[in-house]
């Protein structure tokens, strides 16, 4: 059990934690709140049929799932939601079935881009409010609507927030650009990209030289305002479609989609007449075929450092 639980995302725990809620309320609809008047529902007994072994199935495949499969499973939830709300003995179960799209949403909201889940939650919630109107006319008016608006409102103010972590854990605090987890997701989708399009690209790692100096000298502020100074340099001498990043230190790449290792050098060369407050090294590289884009960025960080030592050795003579 451990083993299982072990290998688990979070995609897969809360996808698994959804079904096996739905059964256990299921059940307890047929026992502990089971009422003769108004007769249950049907679809009930089916509903703990099909729960539970997907919620196993889910947590066997752990990080296997794929947010696609995910999305299926909760859609198809949401189908036979619609099918119980429009079936419902009462108006208030209908609105207590309805409640369960605020899960719903809020689990596309987190897991899927958010043009999917705008589209699949704002059509659920409309196709269930038409329907429920059609059933009940105007019996339940005002819940539905409550309903309907805190549904929309939870998903879209969890979506900011969603937002929000994303932007701290993808950017460097102190220079505003990706920091190293930000610069794999953007460098994997800029190599899959090249790839697909026979178009080159390049990277520079960029070092700055004697930063250590500049703190013990002039203090950790005086090296964090250096640092941000030669961050917004690079930022605002870069294009729109160029990745500027911060991998933690005094260490920076740039990568460069469309550009060759030449023009790359070139880049380095305007950027160094640019930007003077501070002296750097950088190295360049471009992606070869074949090549695993980590591998790429470390040969561009190897030519830098050996450009460094170069340096070094020509100043001690």
């Amino acid at each position: 059990m451990r083993r299982v639980f072990g290998r688990q995302s979070e995609l897969s725990l809360s996808t698994a934690v959804f079904f096996a809620a739905g059964g256990l309320f299921s059940v307890l609809s047929l026992t502990v709140f089971n009422a003769s008047d108004p007769p249950r529902n049907p679809y009930t007994a089916l509903a703990i049929v099909v729960a539970f072994p997907v919620c196993v199935i889910v947590l066997l495949r752990g990080d296997r799932l794929r947010p696609l499969t995910a999305g299926a499973l909760m859609s198809m939830t949401a189908a036979v939601l619609l099918v119980f709300a429009s079936s419902a003995a009462t108006g208030y179960r209908a609105i207590h079935i309805g409640l369960l799209f605020i899960t719903i949403f809020i689990f596309f909201i987190w897991f899927m881009p958010r043009w999917i889940a705008r589209v699949v939650g704002y059509s659920w919630m409309s196709l269930y409010a038409v329907g429920i109107v059609m059933r009940f006319d105007g019996e339940v008016m005002m819940p539905l609507m409550t309903l309907v608006a805190t549904t929309l409102i939870v998903g879209e103010l969890i979506g900011r927030f969603k937002d929000g972590l994303e932007a701290q854990s993808l950017t460097d605090p102190l220079c505003e650009v990706w920091n190293r987890r930000g610069f794999g997701i953007m460098l994997d989708r800029a190599a899959s990209d090249a790839v697909r399009t026979g178009r080159p690209l390049s990277v520079l790692y960029l070092d700055l030289d004697g930063f250590k100096r500049v703190n013990d000298e002039r203090g950790h502020d005086e090296g964090d305002r250096v640092l941000i100074r030669f961050a917004r340099a690079i930022d605002e001498e870069s294009r729109p479609q160029d990745i500027a990043a911060r991998l933690g230190g005094d260490e920076f790449v740039l990568l460069l989609p469309g550009t060759t290792e030449e023009e790359a050098r070139g880049v380095g060369r305007r950027l160094a007449e640019r930007i003077t407050h501070v002296g750097w090294t950088s190295g360049v590289a471009q992606l070869r075929p074949g090549e695993e884009p980590a591998a790429f960025v470390a040969r561009a960080d190897e030519t830098m450092l050996e450009i460094k030592r170069i340096s070094r050795l020509e100043s001690s003579d």
